[in-house]
């Protein structure tokens, strides 16, 4: 068995060779395949943390940016289901393939930001798209999209957007496209 400094060692060398954690696809392959967590590409925070930080069934998707601190806690009783093909809202093969058969847990959304010390419960199921989960909060129930939560318990305190520019980017769906894509799109930050 490898000691957990010389497998934190090693993710950071294959990290350092794929470009960072942001692009490193084989440490999201050593995530899902030894510790049941899917993370999906561009997203920065799981591939440098602890991996049992999160519980297996954890399903993380593109460009969320997770504090090291942060923590989504393992589900404690018999009501566990299997998820099968991976995560429902990814279209992409290569990705649903990588989620495999795992125990479910917490689906956390594309664009999610989540602060140092959030704790996230067992029995939360999905944080929406483009939330905000502030540091400190301890998340009880589900969160929309857009939404920012606060607090323990975890309480919506506003929405990043007006509605109508949450339903266009729920709509466009823009976290799909690749770094490359979003740098040279519309104004530069990724925003037709």
């Amino acid at each position: 068995m490898l000691s957990s400094s010389f497998r934190w060692a090693l993710r950071a060398f294959v990290m350092k060779r794929e470009g960072g954690p942001v692009y490193s696809r084989s440490v999201r392959e050593i995530l899902h395949r030894y510790h049941g967590i899917t993370v999906g590409m561009y997203s920065i925070g799981p591939c440098e943390s602890d991996p049992n930080h999160f519980a297996p069934g954890t399903v993380i998707g593109r460009y969320c940016s997770i504090y090291y601190t942060a923590r989504v806690l393992g589900a404690d009783g018999p009501d566990e289901c299997v998820v099968q093909g991976g995560p429902a809202w990814s279209p992409h093969a290569e990705e649903r393939a990588l989620a495999g058969h795992v125990a479910a847990g917490v689906c956390i959304g594309h664009d999610v930001y989540i602060g140092h010390g959030a704790i996230v419960l067992p029995k939360v199921r999905a944080i929406g798209h483009g939330a905000v989960i502030g540091a400190g909060a301890v998340v009880h129930d589900d969160v929309p999209p857009y939404a920012v939560v606060t607090g323990n318990p975890a309480r919506v305190v506003r929405y990043r957007f007006a509605a109508a520019t949450v339903e266009k980017l729920l709509a466009e769906e823009w976290w799909w496209r690749t770094i490359d894509e979003l740098a040279i799109s519309g104004d530069g930050k990724g925003m037709p």
